[in-house]
This record gives structure tokens, C-alpha cells and sequence, in this order.
């Protein structure tokens, strides 16, 4: 197991197909992509830290470190809604899709 790998391969219908992503990773299991080997993910802490996004015109920049060969040509960017609790394991409704970043 690679220690930065929180991923999951949707196969069909694929990764356009939100309800079939929703299906492959369901609520509550968000954080480890449905991995079971990485459930401790999944548990809501107190611990967790917030970053509160700073717009600039609407905007913000995000840096991704793509450092491995094998980067996705595809992702897409959510932020939790204002008022998510940490505390709880993060549902799909959490959510707030910001961007899709095409290859």
C-alpha cells in the first residue's frame, strides 16, 4: 500500500457517472475511497483541522504535487459546506463540487 494513496478506480460505467462513483464509494466512506484496509479515515474527530478558503475575486488557487508517474488526467475538486462538522464521517451531501481539472 502506497501511505498517499486515497484513491478509487471506478471501472463501468466510469468516473463520469456520479451515481456509479456514489455507489463504489458510499457515504461515510468518503475518506478512504472505500478502502477497508484505510477505514480509520472514515471515523469524524474533532481532531480534523479546517482551512477556511480565502477568495481573491471569486478565486483561489489550488497547487497539486503531482509526484508520482502514474498522476490522474482527470480530478475533480470538492470543499465541505459551511457548517460540516468534522466530528461526523463525511457524507456526499457535505460536499460542494468546486472544479473539474481536465488533463
Amino acid at each position: 500500500m502506497q501511505w498517499h494513496q486515497y484513491d478509487r478506480n471506478i471501472e463501468e460505467p466510469g468516473y463520469e457517472d456520479f451515481e456509479a462513483v456514489k455507489q463504489n464509494i458510499p457515504d461515510g466512506h468518503l475518506c478512504s475511497a472505500n478502502d477497508p484496509k484505510l477505514h480509520g479515515m472514515d471515523f469524524g474527530s474533532a481532531d480534523w483541522k479546517k482551512t477556511t478558503v480565502q477568495l481573491e475575486g471569486g478565486k483561489f488557487q489550488l497547487r497539486y504535487l503531482a509526484d508520482v508517474k502514474h498522476n490522474p488526467s482527470y480530478f475533480e475538486i470538492y470543499l465541505s459546506r459551511p457548517g460540516y462538522s468534522a466530528t461526523e464521517p463525511l457524507k456526499w451531501s457535505d460536499l460542494v463540487k468546486i472544479a473539474d481539472v481536465p488533463d
